[in-house]
């Protein structure tokens, strides 16, 4: 639970460096952040930062839905896909 907690505020660091330098919007970066909450559970941060992709590709796509079913959110897994 521990690491889960430190990786979870690196994680918020990270999007805040993001979204401070504009990046947050970069595939790659989104990716990330999607793939770091997902790993913590917070599959409603992960949601939000998928959902304002403009143009997601399939490597966002996978690491949502993954994030979801992380998350035990599988109805949310299920709308996406």
């Amino acid at each position: 639970a521990a690491a889960n907690f430190r990786s979870l505020r690196t994680g918020f660091q990270m999007h805040c460096q993001a979204l401070k330098h504009g990046l947050d919007s970069h595939l790659f970066v989104a990716t990330t952040l999607i793939g770091l909450y997902g790993d913590c559970g917070c599959v409603e941060f992960a949601r939000k930062v998928f959902d304002e992709l403009r143009q997601p590709n399939l490597v966002a796509w996978n690491a949502v839905v993954t994030a979801c079913f992380r998350g035990n959110d599988v109805a949310g897994a299920k709308e996406i896909f």
